[in-house]
């Protein structure tokens, strides 16, 4: 009685945990925008969290925590077997760890399995299994169980924030350079009404922890995944749970193996990744609770991280909220409220995108194939290719993967209707279900909408980015129909009894998740090359030569790694007034104006007129080129700049060429 007593006490205080950290996301965009997050605004931030988390706690608005007994009482929490599976599990999980340690690299690398030894996905493989065996064969408690597997999902979604020493991606330099400017001075200007959730919370634990924002930046995403995701899974798959209680273990194992399908979407700590957990966490406390105010505060959270995540989580607790109180409206009112929330869905999205793009008329254009097209890419199916097996697999995987989500997410609807009788807890909260269903399908029609406007401002490569995001919100609106038909699965192996069959089915489930694993980060293969090299310490190094070697104000031409080094050491507090706006000193793609100058640069000839017209742009008389070797056709493109430019040195082994011009 003394455990379950402690275990329930400890489930509270996570719960308070999670529901404090999407308080202080909320407060710090409220406090934000009304003032600023300097010292005064993060604190003033977290005292309203607080005191907001005691009121909600003193009218009982979060859900009561129910412990699970464990079935047998008697067996001690530790015994020699336990000690030797905790053992074997520690020793593949460090040993996992510890070829990523090793792994760690300054240089550009395309993608983080070439430096990683292979013997990597041998041990993450056998730890899953460990993994699997004790939550399956050991009675240990739920909360360690819980646990283990959040130890699981960090090993699986930190491998990026490990292997790339200096960082992943573009967007989190940019998300860094923005907090330190907002951690100097309380605000960044011109405010707007994206990120801060995510900033807020960042400065925060900065200011109350003395950790380096870069550290927190870097490993955010996979941190609160890894802590959150777990519990809010587990207590989803319990509502799915056949009445056979000799079964307890089977919704830890959907836990498991519902990571495969989210692995892609928390690998890098970007606002956009943050709020696709925060709305998976609304869906299912949505599902899960008797009232909605744990999933409207978690909605809100998500929307002062990003708003294209935000607006769909905001109308899922509206019409949660709407079915709470709903037998209080007449009929008329009810469909009204109804019919509004679901046009809502359908329609707030693109509005808000259309006034992304500018809110200009021209930006509209009727383009049946940028709606086609994706719709065909998830229903077009590949065989596999001529490599080894393994190869050949994880690529049948890839080359499906959509089609196999599809498959499931339809599987799990049929199934959702079939069985409906068989869980007391969904008839319970069929019209919650029912509202997702709609809420889905009404994100569909905002995509298609979506897919009408032109956003100018981007490359031409960027411009399906917003419509991807919304294909992954309605995804995810579709995840626990998935989430039924993985749990289908999971109990019709238990049922057969059969070892053999279900050592079979662990082992191939076990191969779907290291490979999705694998697919999950850049590639660099026989099958697939990712093209995009990451920042280098040669990169910062080139930045740090060129900012050291001058007193005169300067623009650089480089590709976007050598522009992410200069945003996390230099910052954005170099932008030069023009005759189209303020411009930052390197290239950024997304809308940055030298970007095009270097694209010419590279892609046509690196001659003078091309930097002196940047030059002029940006009023500066003194400029650089720099070319990294991996570039296609560096040597062409360095032996015609050292014909053009004033002069020229590289750095390490002629890995960076810097070319120097002057007016």
């Amino acid at each position: 009685m003394k455990s379950e007593v402690i275990n329930q006490i400890r489930s509270k205080i996570s719960q308070n945990i999670s529901i404090l950290l999407a308080l202080l996301i909320i407060f710090s965009a409220i406090v934000y925008y009304l003032y600023a997050l300097n010292t005064q605004g993060v604190f003033l931030s977290i005292i309203l969290s607080i005191i907001s988390l005691i009121i909600i706690n003193k009218f009982g608005i979060l859900p009561k925590i129910n412990i699970i007994q464990n079935n047998n009482h008697q067996t001690p929490d530790f015994n020699p077997q336990k000690i030797k599976l905790f053992i074997i599990y520690g020793a593949f999980l460090l040993a996992s760890v510890f070829e990523l340690i090793s792994a760690s690299s300054g240089r550009s690398l395309i993608s983080p399995w070439e430096v990683v030894n292979k013997s990597f996905f041998l041990f993450y493989f056998f730890s899953a299994l460990m993994l699997i065996i004790l939550v399956v064969r050991t009675d240990i408690k739920n909360n360690l169980k819980l646990f283990l597997i959040g130890a699981q999902y960090f090993l699986s979604l930190a491998i990026a924030a490990i292997v790339y020493k200096v960082g992943y991606g573009f967007d989190p330099f940019i998300h860094k350079a923005a907090m330190e400017i907002i951690d100097q001075n309380g605000i960044i200007l011109p405010k707007t009404p994206y990120y801060i959730g995510q900033y807020g919370l960042i400065l925060a634990l900065h200011k109350i922890f003395n950790i380096s924002i870069y550290l927190l930046n870097k490993f955010l995403v996979p941190i609160a995944a890894a802590c959150l995701l777990p519990s809010i899974i587990y207590n989803f798959f319990k509502t799915l749970k056949i009445k056979d209680t000799s079964f307890s273990f089977a919704p830890f194992i959907g836990t498991i193996f519902l990571l495969i399908f989210t692995f892609p979407l928390f690998i890098v700590s970007t606002p956009q990744n943050f709020s696709y957990l925060f709305i998976i966490i609304s869906i299912a406390t949505g599902l899960t609770d008797k009232n909605p105010w744990r999933a409207t505060i978690f909605s809100f959270a998500t929307a002062a991280i990003h708003p294209i995540s935000g607006i769909p989580a905001i109308i899922w607790s509206s019409w949660l909220v709407f079915k709470k109180y709903q037998t209080k409206l007449s009929i008329k009112n009810s469909k009204l409220i109804s019919a509004g929330i679901l046009s809502g869905s359908a329609i707030l999205l693109p509005v808000a995108l259309f006034i992304t793009s500018g809110g200009k008329l021209n930006n509209l254009h009727f383009n049946i194939s940028s709606f086609i097209s994706p719709a065909y890419d998830v229903l077009k199916f590949f065989s596999a290719g001529s490599e080894n097996w393994l190869l050949n697999l994880t690529y049948f995987l890839f080359y499906n993967y959509k089609l196999i989500i599809l498959i499931l997410i339809i599987s799990g609807l049929i199934l959702f209707y079939k069985k409906l009788n068989q869980h007391p807890a969904l008839v319970e909260k069929l019209s919650t279900w029912r509202g997702l269903l709609s809420i889905g399908a009404s994100l569909i029609v905002a995509f298609f909408l979506s897919s009408q406007i032109n956003f100018n401002q981007l490359i031409a490569y960027e411009q399906s980015d917003y419509n991807n995001r919304i294909l992954t919100i309605i995804t995810i609106f579709f995840i626990p129909f998935l989430a039924i038909a993985v749990n289908w699965l999971i109990y019709k192996i238990i049922f057969l009894k059969n070892n053999l069959i279900t050592v079979i089915w662990i082992t191939i489930g076990l191969i779907f998740m290291t490979s999705s694993l694998y697919l999950a980060y850049p590639r660099f293969d026989k099958y697939f090359n990712s093209r995009g090299y990451s920042t280098s310490t040669l990169d910062l190094e080139a930045v740090t030569k060129i900012d050291k070697g001058t007193n005169n104000n300067y623009i650089v031409l480089a590709n976007q790694q050598v522009s992410a080094g200069a945003l996390r050491l230099l910052g954005f507090n170099h932008y030069y007034q023009s005759a189209i706006g303020d411009i930052y000193f390197y290239p950024i793609p997304t809308g940055g104006a030298l970007y095009q100058y270097y694209l010419d640069m590279v892609y046509q000839k690196p001659d003078r007129e091309t930097m002196l017209t940047a030059m002029n742009l940006a009023g500066v008389d003194e400029s650089y080129l720099v070319i990294n070797k991996y570039w296609y056709e560096s040597g062409k493109i360095i032996n015609a700049a050292k014909l053009t430019a004033d002069s020229w040195e590289f750095i390490g082994e002629k890995e960076i060429f810097i070319f120097k011009y002057n007016r």
